[in-house]
């Protein structure tokens, strides 16, 4: 077995982003200043950029990656082996989108803390840097993008800088989405259309641009943040009710194509969650929705999701809190 110290380098395909000098562009707002990848000097990935952490050196021993010495893995005791069938330690990647805020930063700290490393795409620069800080909290390195997942041309810019080098993903979790409470009498073609192109257009983007890597990684899973409004459409919520719903139909068709390549699919519907989402709220932010599901409470289901074994499949889950209702069912406990 070759001595680590005379083999102890990053790979190629983790140093590498771009042929022209190594480093990830700083102008094309998909990746922070702080994206910069491994000087060819010393093949060390700098501690302060938040994008991968100096604790995410790896030691190559005849193409299989091992961990540098001393280094403990967070969630060591939910490690996957390459016995059982599921993904190694190395592809222990999920990619969140809409992951500045809400459900999305709450699920990427949660996975942070089961050992998963997360690649975090929002459209807001300023949020998703303080979000990677508290993800790197967690011992783990994270991956950031900049991109409207409802512009085809930045998903697909954003997969080829934020995931070069990752030949697998573990998981997927499309959580962007947004949506403006209005009669249809009201409705301006400019909120239909940007509603519609965020919340479908965008998973389309997303999963087919990534899709590739999830069917490398056995047991992959693919989570969807849906809605109540999907089953049930609510007056003044056509264009976010038509697109979860589209989405529901795209990640069902989406299960029955990969369920036999080993990837599994969760549908994820919640009513009422605590957070930024607008909905009929003018300034919606966390404590605006009394009695509602917190986004924790969310991201702590989806956690769940990523702990189960690879061969066991949760097509759907229904949430909502007690002390809220769901869809046109007007029962709930007291607050």
């Amino acid at each position: 077995m070759p001595d680590p110290e005379d083999d102890r380098r990053v790979s190629e395909e983790d140093r590498r982003v771009s042929e022209d000098d190594g480093r990830v562009p700083d102008d094309d707002g998909l990746v922070s200043e702080g994206d910069r990848r491994v000087p060819e000097d010393d093949g060390r990935v700098p501690d302060d950029d938040g994008l991968v952490s100096v604790e995410d050196r790896w030691v190559s021993e005849e193409a299989r990656r091992v961990p540098v010495e001393g280094r403990r893995v967070p969630g060591e005791a939910r490690r996957v082996s390459e016995e059982d069938g599921r993904v190694s330690e190395e592809g222990r990647w999920v990619l969140v989108t809409g992951a500045s805020r809400g459900i999305g930063r709450s699920t990427a700290l949660a996975l942070a803390a089961d050992g998963y490393r997360p690649v975090l795409w929002a459209r807001s620069g300023d949020d998703l840097a303080d979000a990677a800080r508290e993800v790197r909290a967690h011992g783990v390195p994270v991956r950031t993008a900049v991109v409207d997942v409802a512009d085809p041309a930045a998903v697909a810019r954003a997969a080829a800088v934020s995931l070069a080098g990752l030949g697998t993903l573990a998981g997927l979790v499309l959580n962007a989405g947004q949506g403006v409470w209005s009669a249809l009498s009201d409705l301006e073609p400019a909120v239909w259309d940007r509603t519609v192109r965020t919340n479908l257009d965008g998973g389309f983007h997303v999963l087919t641009a990534v899709l590739p890597r999830l069917i490398a990684a056995p047991g992959a899973l693919v989570v969807g943040l849906l809605s109540d409004s999907a089953l049930y459409p609510f007056p003044q919520r056509a264009a976010y009710a038509s697109s979860k719903a589209g989405l529901r139909a795209l990640l069902e068709v989406t299960r029955r194509e990969v369920r036999d390549k080993g990837v599994r699919v969760c549908q994820v519907l919640p009513s009422r969650v605590d957070t930024y989402f607008h909905g009929a709220h003018t300034d919606a932010a966390p404590g605006s929705r009394e009695g509602a599901l917190a986004a924790a409470d969310v991201a702590a289901v989806i956690a769940g999701l990523f702990r189960l074994p690879p061969h066991v499949e949760v097509r759907e889950i229904q949430m909502s809190s007690l002390t809220s209702t769901f869809g046109p069912f007007p029962e709930k406990a007291p607050a």
